[in-house]
């Protein structure tokens, strides 16, 4: 049995437009506080991102570091934002993670690069994943992926 349901999503006001709460960036009322002009948009700038890490867990201790990332366009009319990003960790366990991932579009989108690039020093070796490891050996793993589309 098919029982139809008519559903309507909020009604559109033609002809209003909400002055009272305009969008502002963090940095321009940073700048309207200090009584300093507004920046200028150029339209080619890129974007950055850094935020604080810190954590815990029972693998690493306690955890403290910082991550980041950067967006940005390339030349094109059509072309989309690329992104890198990354971060680096260091734990009470004697442990450092670097971590950098990056997501490229050449102009027009031509060439997108993807990358996963990890650097990990912990306090213990790998020695294989899943429950069929060899005993007592010891693997160096390495994967390296390319695709281009």
């Amino acid at each position: 049995m098919i029982i139809p349901i008519l559903a309507t999503a909020q009604v559109e006001l033609t002809g209003t437009t909400d002055t009272t709460c305009v969008q502002k960036e963090l940095g321009d009322l940073i700048r309207a506080a200090r009584n300093k002009p507004a920046k200028a948009d150029l339209g080619k700038a890129g974007s950055i991102l850094l935020l604080p890490i810190i954590g815990s867990n029972p693998a690493t201790g306690f955890m403290i570091g910082v991550g980041g990332q950067y967006a940005f366009k390339t030349p094109g009319a059509d072309t989309r934002y690329s992104l890198i990003s990354g971060s680096a960790q260091l734990t009470t366990k004697n442990q450092q993670l670097f971590l950098l991932k990056n997501s490229i579009y050449t102009k027009n989108n031509n060439i997108f690069f993807t990358g996963d690039w990890r650097f990990l020093i912990f306090s213990q070796a790998t020695y294989g994943l899943g429950t069929n490891a060899p005993r007592g050996e010891l693997w160096i793993t390495s994967t390296t992926w390319a695709d281009l589309k």
